[in-house]
């Protein structure tokens, strides 16, 4: 929010959890980003930084299947 403030500014769900950002797609974590309108030019780039901030994180599943609630974490790395 703060560091991308542009972004966040025109994310279609800026009240979301992690657990809603994304999800597990084959076992790997997928970051599932919306926007309110077509971003310019110079606002993908801060996406593609973005994603590549996140990506260099782990994103660790706990939990069981059928457990009603999850839990997640972020590992810096």
């Amino acid at each position: 929010m703060v560091k991308y403030s542009r972004l966040y500014s025109i994310d279609v769900d800026r009240g979301c959890s992690l657990v809603q950002a994304g999800s597990w797609n084959n076992g790997r974590w997928e970051w599932k980003l919306g926007w309110r309108r077509i971003l310019f030019m110079w606002e993908e780039n801060e996406v593609a930084q973005l994603l590549f901030l996140v990506d260099n994180k782990k994103v660790v599943e706990e939990g069981e299947s059928g457990v009603e609630s999850w839990s997640w974490r972020v590992i810096f790395l």
